[in-house]
């Protein structure tokens, strides 16, 4: 994994790689809070590729925008599917405002019902997937019980690597998101864009701007993505390395609905 595409006058970037494992990204927290840390170091690392460049908002691809617009018989529904179907380029979650914006005459409040509705029908004819609410968005997901089907079409990748630095700005993100660009700036004491850039492009979090109930964005935040819990061979957030305290991980706004169909 090369960095010659970060631009950091500082050489704060992914230049130097090492092989990472789960260990050192608790380690790396530790260090960066000024904690203690003595769990045992693992040998199991984990091999992520480079993908395409990050993005400010989780914005709705315009192919999809232009299909759900254009004159052909379709429902809210299906033009929901499809658009999760699809998926965003950068594996981010779509938001029930961005969903209502390729709808006509349906509101962000709307989204959650028909994602019931595609939740019971996929329950009832066995499907192996469902929609599930994530990181501020709409996501579909294979079920736990069919993820080996998956990992045995891909393969099981096991070695990532990561420069100390980058290691660090993941491990803050992992354990106190979601968390802003500001706030990992003031925990490591010096400017870590170029990094949450490049992280971002792995596809080991994703940054999304909320919205209020008016409408005004405030500021991007960042979070761990699925792909994220996959390397890491982790189900949740909550198999993180403690670091002796009740819980290191922020937990996300109040105001976060709850997975539907759960």
């Amino acid at each position: 994994m090369s960095g010659e595409d970060v631009v950091n006058p500082e050489g704060d970037g992914l230049a130097e790689d090492k092989a990472v494992s789960l260990e050192d990204l608790a380690r790396a927290f530790a260090e960066a809070t000024g904690q203690s840390f003595d769990l045992p170091q693992g040998d199991e690392t984990t091999e992520i590729d480079s993908i395409g460049e990050p993005s400010e908002e989780a914005a709705v691809p315009d192919a999809v925008a232009a299909s759900a617009e254009a004159d052909v018989p379709a429902t809210p529904k299906s033009i929901l599917e499809a658009i999760l179907f699809v998926g965003h380029p950068h594996n981010q979650p779509l938001s029930p405002a961005q969903a209502a914006e390729v709808m006509r005459g349906v509101q962000p409040e709307e989204i959650a019902h028909l994602v019931t509705e595609l939740n019971a029908g996929y329950e009832a004819t066995n499907r192996p997937y469902r929609i599930v609410f994530e990181g501020g968005g709409y996501r579909m997901k294979l079920l736990p019980e069919f993820q080996t089907l998956r990992e045995g079409f891909y393969g099981k990748v096991r070695q990532v690597r990561l420069s100390q630095q980058a290691l660090e700005v993941l491990a803050i993100v992992a354990y106190k998101q979601p968390i802003t660009v500001k706030e990992v700036n003031q925990m490591r004491g010096r400017a870590s864009g170029a990094l949450l850039a490049q992280l971002v492009r792995r596809d080991l979090i994703t940054v999304s701007t909320p919205v209020d109930l008016t409408g005004k964005k405030g500021v991007p935040q960042y979070r761990t993505t699925q792909r994220f819990l996959d390397v890491f061979g982790l189900q949740s957030l909550e198999d993180l390395p403690q670091l002796g305290e009740a819980s290191l991980i922020k937990p996300l706004d109040d105001s976060t609905p709850s997975t539907p169909g759960s």
